[in-house]
């Protein structure tokens, strides 16, 4: 499987949470219901790893929607879905502070480190030099999978020793600097 492919099948995963979440507000529970519940649209959101904040930003542009109709309800969030990932990369990288900083955080075995090796490879397409720091210091095995993402993106990883203190990963010696980098 190439890495295009594995990127397919990991956004594929999320797209189907989403899509199961927002199809079961109209299960039976709902029958004859005409009005679409926004807290049981944000869970399903939050279930499919959108982010709380994302997801109250989300709900409060649908509490603007005049629809009652859950299929279009579920459109306009497909539309509000759609403009924030258009914009989000390149309005990031346009307004930003340079060196643009993201900073991946969540419990174990959801897809962070897949995701910035996502991220990372969407910024390298772009022509931009990325630099992606091993934080996860704790998990076994969790710098080498870091490092196999980079060399096949062909991005510097900085990381420390296992066990390591995190805040060590990004500390930036006097000697060095970002715009040395």
């Amino acid at each position: 499987m190439s890495f295009w492919d594995r990127i397919s099948t990991g956004l594929a995963k999320s797209r189907d949470t989403l899509a199961r979440g927002l199809n079961s507000l109209r299960g039976p529970a709902h029958k004859g219901q005409q009005k679409i519940s926004l807290d049981e649209m944000e869970a399903a959101l939050i279930e499919a790893d959108v982010g709380v904040r994302m997801a109250d930003t989300l709900i409060e542009e649908l509490k603007r929607v005049p629809e009652v109709d859950p299929d279009r309800v579920r459109q306009a969030l497909k539309r509000l879905i759609i403009s924030r990932c258009d914009r989000a990369p390149s309005s990031a990288l346009a307004e930003g502070p340079r060196p643009l900083v993201v900073l991946f955080v969540g419990i174990n075995g959801v897809g962070k480190t897949t995701s910035v090796a996502k991220l990372a490879a969407h910024y390298r397409s772009q022509g931009l030099r990325v630099l992606l720091a091993a934080g996860d210091t704790f998990r076994a095995a969790a710098v080498e999978q870091l490092q196999a993402w980079g060399a096949r993106l062909g991005a510097e990883v900085i990381h420390q020793g296992p066990g390591s203190d995190p805040a060590a990963v990004v500390f930036i010696p006097s000697n060095r600097s970002w715009t040395s980098w």
